[in-house]
């Protein structure tokens, strides 16, 4: 859609505005349809916590943070 406008009659300003448009009506839409997965907890903060040393013992987190 972006290409078509840019490249087409209507121009790149017109594009970006018509995309940006389209993004903010499907970005209101999800904020509407989004549900808490959990109940809340007593004070808000989940009451499992975890440790840094078992984070960095974990190979496919390492892996995802240094790449």
């Amino acid at each position: 859609m972006l290409n078509r406008l840019i490249h087409g009659h209507q121009g790149f300003g017109t594009g970006v505005r018509a995309a940006a448009g389209m993004i903010a009506g499907l970005l209101a839409i999800a904020n509407l349809l989004v549900r808490a997965r959990y109940p809340p907890t007593k004070y808000g903060v989940s009451s499992k916590r975890i440790s840094v040393s078992k984070l960095f013992k974990d190979p496919p987190y390492v892996a995802f943070v240094t790449g």
